[in-house]
């Protein structure tokens, strides 16, 4: 949705109370004009449209028992903890970004490591190319880079169309815990002192055929 930059003339007082209530919310004062006007207008912007996505995922993390919903001074970013089951029990941040324009590229996930020890970074690092590989492999052309220890994914819709809030927020929440288990199982196996790939690929084919929005 573009925009433009108009003049308005409003009184001070009025704006000395929009400038506290855009701190307080984390917003410029021009996003805030623009909320209340899309509200009053029954208008869903793109930020209002994040909020949603966010909002709904939030609730559905709020029945995990693994996962942590942390929103974002970011309109357009949030992010999901979780802790995985090796030792010290490390945490693992999933960073979604939704994108403004409508289009097929929803937005990107970005997963790390909170962690400085060199095994740990380095098994992570092993299973974002492992998960990479599958996700190519199955699904076709799939952005994905790993730089220093991060993963960054793309999210595009595999079929291109219109997606409601609600279903797009159960997708990444899916996609979310479809990830982190897959992670688990690896980890769990690293505890045994095995990687079995074969393994890892039929729990991903598993996982997979139980997302009713596919990404790729």
């Amino acid at each position: 949705m573009s925009k433009s930059v108009y003049s308005l003339v409003l009184n001070d007082q009025l704006v000395a109370m929009l400038d506290k209530v855009a701190y307080k919310k984390g917003m410029s004062r021009s996003n805030l004009i623009n909320t209340i006007i899309a509200d009053y207008l029954s208008y869903e912007t793109p930020e209002k449209r994040m909020q949603h996505v966010f909002k709904r995922m939030e609730d559905l993390v709020a029945e995990s028992q693994s996962l942590k919903f942390m929103p974002q001074p970011s309109a357009s970013f949030a992010s999901i903890y979780s802790a995985i089951s090796f030792r010290y029990k490390p945490t693992v941040r999933y960073g979604i970004e939704l994108f403004s324009a409508e289009q097929s590229d929803i937005g990107e996930l970005k997963v790390y490591l909170r962690t400085t020890n060199a095994q740990l970074l380095m098994a992570i690092e092993n299973f974002f190319l492992i998960f990479c590989k599958f996700e190519q492999k199955h699904l076709g052309n799939v952005q994905c880079s790993i730089v220093d220890g991060r993963l960054t994914r793309r999210l595009r819709l595999f079929e291109e169309g219109l997606i409601d809030n609600v279903t797009l927020g159960d997708a990444l929440i899916a996609y979310v815990k479809n990830f982190d288990a897959l992670l688990n199982v690896y980890f769990a196996q690293l505890n045994a002192g095995v990687t079995d790939y074969a393994a890892l690929e039929e729990e991903y084919l598993q996982r997979l055929r139980t997302q009713s929005v596919v990404f790729q």
